[in-house]
């Protein structure tokens, strides 16, 4: 199971960029990372790594052709479903047919696609790494459809459920009607 921001995510972040930054920022980094469901937002540490040491020219270098790249990597396939990955991998053994696999390994976003990401600069990206770093995104319309799936399911087995119970003490009172009524504890008729 893959790490996956939920709704709690989505509220820290937004709490904490309005803290620091205006709504009109926090609203463009908002829309920007839900644009990149399915891609996994780096960790804190990781954009450390992988931005010290290099200097300004290096970097501003780097930024631009991560932000050339994000037009091409949007238009790849989504992570492919983990039971759907054996029938998969045996058609092109095969040959049965192309098929192209995406493993949650390959939808990794660098520092510096972060950083292009969310458009603000570095201090907005590491604040957005605080809360999603490490954490495959899902936009808020993909999380409120969950739960309410979810909710649904729920109301539906409580519902089969109390339709189990009615039925059980229906045949309950049939079993008592029978042997003159009253109350049964352990089978016993009282």
């Amino acid at each position: 199971m893959i790490p996956t921001t939920t709704s709690s995510h989505w509220e820290r972040l937004e709490t904490a960029l309005r803290a620091r930054w205006q709504s009109h920022h926090v609203a463009v980094v908002w829309r920007a990372l839900h644009g990149w469901t399915g891609w996994r937002y780096p960790l804190l540490e990781e954009i450390w790594e992988q931005t010290a040491g290099i200097s300004q020219r290096a970097r501003c270098a780097r930024l631009q052709a991560a932000r050339a790249e994000l037009p091409a990597m949007r238009t790849l396939p989504p992570i492919t479903d983990p039971a759907a990955v054996p029938v998969l991998e045996l058609r092109q053994r095969f040959g049965t047919e192309p098929v192209v696999t995406v493993y949650p390994a390959d939808r990794y976003l660098s520092a510096y696609h972060a950083a292009a990401v969310t458009n603000r600069g570095w201090p907005m990206t590491r604040a957005v790494a605080r809360i999603m770093g490490g954490f495959f995104l899902r936009g808020m319309a993909e999380l409120v459809t969950d739960e309410n799936r979810e909710r649904e399911i729920d109301r539906v087995e409580r519902q089969e459920w109390n339709a189990a119970v009615r039925d059980r003490r229906g045949a309950q009172d049939d079993d008592e009607g029978s042997l003159g009524g009253g109350m049964t504890v352990a089978g016993i008729p009282f």
